[in-house]
Parts: structure tokens; sequence; C-alpha cells
């Protein structure tokens, strides 16, 4: 998790952000950051997945923190992780393009690195999201 762009005030003047990430019984969760629309976490995330058995589409919320209340739901997005399981060996790189069926903002590359590793950058969109 990099960061958020504009997101919305949900607070006095700001938001305190934070993310989760749910991938089938597995969640993540970022630290806050406080009064900021425009937050920064360069956070990596570990998260086990067994494509046979396990959903394959990884949800995204972005929360504000609150103190003395429950804390309001900022938006959400999912990514769709078969892309990056089917990607081939013999493929060195695929580029998944934004769609009625998923919440990119920009296309997103699919890099199957020397190790074996497979990475992906995502540029979301978020839905229910005040604009």
């Amino acid at each position: 998790v990099v960061k958020g762009t504009d997101l919305a005030v949900r607070d006095f003047r700001s938001s305190d952000p934070y993310v989760i990430l749910t991938l089938g019984n597995h969640t993540r969760r970022t630290r806050v950051i406080n009064s900021n629309l425009n937050p920064v976490w360069k956070e990596d995330f570990t998260i086990p997945v067994n494509k046979a058995t396990d959903s394959c589409l990884l949800k995204v919320e972005v929360w504000d923190n609150d103190t003395w209340r429950p804390d309001d739901r900022m938006g959400d997005a999912e990514i769709d992780l078969k892309p990056l399981f089917e990607i081939e060996r013999k493929q060195k790189k695929l580029v998944v393009s934004p769609c009625n069926e998923n919440c990119l903002y920009r296309d997103s590359s699919i890099i199957q690195r020397g190790d074996g590793k497979k990475v992906q950058e995502v540029w979301l969109k978020l839905r229910n999201a005040e604009s």
C-alpha cells in the first residue's frame, strides 16, 4: 500500500485514514496517518493464498480513524488476482486495463521477475466514496 490521493474530509478539516486489505480469511491493516487527505503509507504486506481454494478477490477498504465514535468508511475497491496467477512462466509481462468489472484507475502491469516472483502495480479508484 503506497499512498492515497484526494481522500474525502471525514473529520473537522481532514481525515485520519488507514487501509484494510482482506483476502479470504486473511486481513492486514496499515497504520493510521493523522490529519492527511493525501496519506503516504509505503507499507508492504504478505498475504498467503491458495489459488485452488481461496477467493482471488483482494478487498481494499479505506477508513477514517475516530477516537470517540466508530470509524468512518471512506471507500472500497477490489482487485482480481486471477491475472496474477495466470501469467505463464514464459510470459514476462501482462497488462490489465480498466473496465466496468474492475476498480482500476489505469493500466496495471504484471511482471514476472527473474527470480520467478510476480509483481503487480495497481492504481485503484475507490467505490462508494465522496468526490
